[in-house]
């Protein structure tokens, strides 16, 4: 392949590159997001319970805790289906990385055998000069 060929190649392992990027930083987002909910309904639940002598105020924090349970068990699965999303991503961006690095190893190597070649050109038209 010719440099230009190469110097091509290596702009589409990056265009690739950037979109495995942007498909997994909305994820990512996400992710952060849900954590954060998640480690404030576990902060919720573990307040202390309500005052024992008033029925009224122990039922409302029962069935206040129960729906915080279950926000949170919602929160757990939704989190869990967002990290199989990153974790599908992942191996992409990984090969889109790869196949970047590889298109400008054989880049720089095609760049540097054309100045080589260029300056046994000149060194060879030198030679016959002289001689």
């Amino acid at each position: 392949m010719t440099p230009d060929e190469l110097r091509d190649l290596a702009k589409l392992a990056e265009l690739k590159k950037q979109i495995e990027l942007g498909r997994m930083q909305p994820e990512l987002s996400l992710r952060q997001a849900i954590s954060r909910d998640i480690a404030s309904l576990r902060e919720r639940l573990s307040a202390p319970p309500a005052d024992p002598s008033d029925p009224v105020l122990m039922l409302q924090d029962t069935a206040h805790k129960d729906l915080l349970e279950q926000k949170l068990k919602q929160r757990l699965v939704h989190l869990s289906q967002v990290e199989a999303r990153i974790a599908q991503i992942s191996p992409a961006l990984a090969q889109a990385s790869a196949r970047k690095d590889v298109a400008e190893t054989l880049l720089d190597r095609a760049e540097k055998d054309q100045r080589k070649s260029r300056e046994d050109a000149r060194i060879a038209l030198s030679n016959q000069m002289t001689s």
